[in-house]
């Protein structure tokens, strides 16, 4: 019994990290919202002391930032972020799609199509949150069917960063049924045995991504002028801020 404690006291600090993160990710708690420690460790149930180690973590992470004098905020996400980060995601995502297209199996391209599927018909029942679970889970098959383990490491370090930006894409009109028509793309180049076939597809369907992002920025950035021109502008930027700054 004394050592389940103390292992669950050695343990806190990570569950904490995990439960933070998770809601961080989940988009529950918004891009630069303030992240307290009282009301953090009030609702966790546990002491000040886990949560600030779990702050810590996820501002090596990338996730939180920390304003001397202000406290800790979980991290926004400018479009040039944005761009950078879809633009490594393209790199390792294209050389994992070339890697899995010997390796992947027909069982794992046929279940795939399923969840896929599955997450459409999910996505009609919830929106287009919906096809977040089945987007990650796509990509994170193929991640683990390259093969090449070092590869697998790179993409997961980024993992949390780029299913906040999958929270703040598929919530674009359309873009859920794009990703859809643009995976199913993927699967048939894997299922041909074709490298070249699937690096450019799952290169194409970032790149889409990112133009969608580019293309919601300039229609927002245009009609918040507008509201700026006729004095109310306000609503409209929190809701762009809550999805993607």
């Amino acid at each position: 019994m004394g050592q389940q404690l103390l292992l669950a006291r050695v343990n806190l600090p990570t569950r904490v990290y995990e439960l933070v993160k998770r809601r961080i990710v989940a988009n529950e708690f918004l891009s630069g919202s303030k992240l307290v420690e009282d009301g953090l460790a009030k609702e966790l149930g546990v002491s000040r002391t886990p949560v600030r180690e779990a702050l810590n973590r996820l501002t090596q992470d990338g996730l939180v930032t920390v304003s001397p004098g202000r406290g800790a905020f979980v991290a926004t996400f400018s479009f040039e972020d944005m761009v950078q980060l879809l633009e490594i995601r393209e790199a390792l995502e294209g050389m994992a799609a070339r890697l899995a297209s010997s390796r992947i199996t027909k069982k794992t391209l046929n279940k795939l199509r399923e969840l896929l599927e599955a997450g459409m018909r999910e996505r009609e029942s919830s929106g287009d949150t919906g096809y977040l679970a089945a987007d990650r889970e796509f990509h994170e098959a193929i991640a683990l069917a390259c093969g090449n383990r070092h590869l697998s490491h790179l993409m997961r370090s980024l993992r949390d960063r780029i299913q906040m930006l999958r929270y703040r894409s598929v919530i674009l009109p359309g873009r859920a049924r794009s990703s859809f028509q643009e995976h199913l793309q993927i699967i048939e180049a894997l299922n041909r045995r074709d490298p070249d076939l699937a690096e450019e597809r799952i290169r194409t369907h970032i790149r889409n991504v990112q133009n969608d992002l580019r293309a919601a920025l300039g229609n927002f950035a245009e009609g918040h002028k507008a509201r700026r021109t006729d004095g109310a502008h306000k609503n409209g930027d929190s809701r762009w801020k809550r999805h993607v700054s």
